[in-house]
């Protein structure tokens, strides 16, 4: 077995101890422990925490022959700094998000913890916050080794200033739905599926019958790139005709494992894998080339980006779907998504509200239930939600999870 991985790691470094065989095609499980585990630990995958100073040796062996075994000797350095400053902004709006720049002074472990004194107005990772609602807070951060040693900035979030519609705007609204009936009032509240790739008998008697305002595009819907076109032309016709409106015509073009649009759209990669390019830029981009796409097909509106925080590895069906384990992340890459939508035209509607990541159950299956505190809903699921609301965004999706802290009885 052959064995690569850091030899020197600072207190409270997070590493990977890899193993492979030699030959490297032989298939096989590992079994990982460490000589101290209070120095070092391990998980199954391999993955390490160092906990304290010292030394420890990581043996690895293969789970079919425990004879089989190879080692190495990592050493965890724990010297504190002399002193720690935070520098950045003391004044950001709810949802907007800033960098903090960390002083360091002496000492071999630069490593910190990051705190916030109030989940409720601030969220942090890695030295980014993100201001979720009115109110001041302090961050602080905090050497690894010695927790005397900190540094603290305070910072207050202001209400972010919702971007609202002019009187003439909701007066022009206003005056649509003045000349509709119930029924075509009651219709805006429906996005209904259909089969085919054209505008069929059935969807065409249903909008007539029942004044249903909107549809939604599966898979089955876009097999064929050059009808889809004439399909969302169609239906929108008849929407106009029969219901006053224009409809919502939606599809589900996350990216990765979900994308309805694959021949004669771009399959793009999944959000864990645009998050991994380590670029937010990256999501705007994207966010342009599928509006633009989907707008060429006549779709308008996409059920995405997903906002899901990626906090619970049991989690049978977001995964990949997330762009990362921390909410500041989804939050930063999901709104440079959203931006690239509404800059070309494109609604989005970002996904699963309150938050998804944290459930062990498939919520099309059964009604997973979630016992976080609202302090922890807060600074974790809700905050990427908060954030993109800021923004502006234009629409959202619910999901059918119980949030005890929120409503004991029923689902979002």
């Amino acid at each position: 077995i052959v064995l690569e991985g850091p030899n020197i790691v600072n207190k409270g470094d997070r590493f990977t101890i890899k193993a492979s065989t030699n030959p490297v095609d032989i298939e096989t499980e590992f079994t990982y422990k460490s000589s101290d585990s209070s120095i070092i630990s391990i998980n199954k995958y391999g993955v390490c925490n160092a906990l304290k100073g010292g030394t420890a040796t990581i043996y690895v062996s293969s789970t079919y022959d425990n004879k089989v075994v190879s080692s190495i000797l990592v050493e965890v350095k724990s010297e504190a700094p002399n002193s720690i400053s935070i520098n950045g902004k003391s004044i950001i709006d709810a949802g907007s998000y800033t960098n903090l720049e960390l002083v360091i002074n002496g000492g071999i472990n630069k490593n910190v913890k990051w705190s916030v004194s109030d989940s409720k107005i601030l969220t942090i990772y890695k030295g980014i916050v993100l201001g979720l609602q009115e109110g001041t807070a302090k961050v602080t951060a905090t050497s690894v080794v010695d927790e005397s040693i900190y540094g603290e900035l305070t910072i207050t979030v202001n209400k972010n200033n919702d971007n609202s519609y002019s009187q003439d705007d909701i007066d022009y609204v206003n005056s649509i739905i003045d000349k509709m009936t119930l029924s075509q009032k009651v219709g805006q509240m429906f996005f209904v599926g259909f089969s085919g790739t054209t505008m069929s008998s059935s969807l065409k008697s249903a909008i007539e019958n029942y004044n249903f305002g909107n549809v939604i595009y599966m898979g089955a819907n876009c097999t064929s790139p050059s009808t889809v076109l004439d399909m969302s032309n169609n239906i929108q016709n008849k929407m106009v005709a029969s219901n006053l409106v224009p409809a919502f015509i939606s599809t589900d073009q996350e990216g990765g494992r979900v994308a309805r649009l694959t021949n004669g759209g771009t399959h793009f990669i999944s959000q864990m894998a645009l998050c991994a390019t380590a670029d937010y830029n990256n999501g705007y981009l994207e966010g342009k080339s599928v509006a633009e796409e989907l707008l060429s097909y006549g779709i308008n509106m996409d059920f995405a980006p997903v906002l899901d925080v990626n906090n619970n590895p049991e989690n049978p069906i977001i995964g990949i779907r997330s762009y990362a384990e921390n909410p500041v992340s989804v939050a930063l890459y999901g709104n440079q998504v959203i931006k690239g939508f509404k800059e070309t035209g494109l609604i989005a509607c970002p996904k699963h509200f309150p938050g998804h990541g944290n459930t062990s159950v498939d919520s099309q299956y059964g009604l997973p239930k979630i016992t976080s505190s609202m302090e922890e809903l807060y600074s974790i699921e809700l905050a990427p939600f908060i954030s993109a609301i800021s923004s502006g965004v234009d629409s959202i999706m619910t999901t059918h999870i119980i949030f005890s802290a929120i409503d004991e009885a029923f689902p979002a």
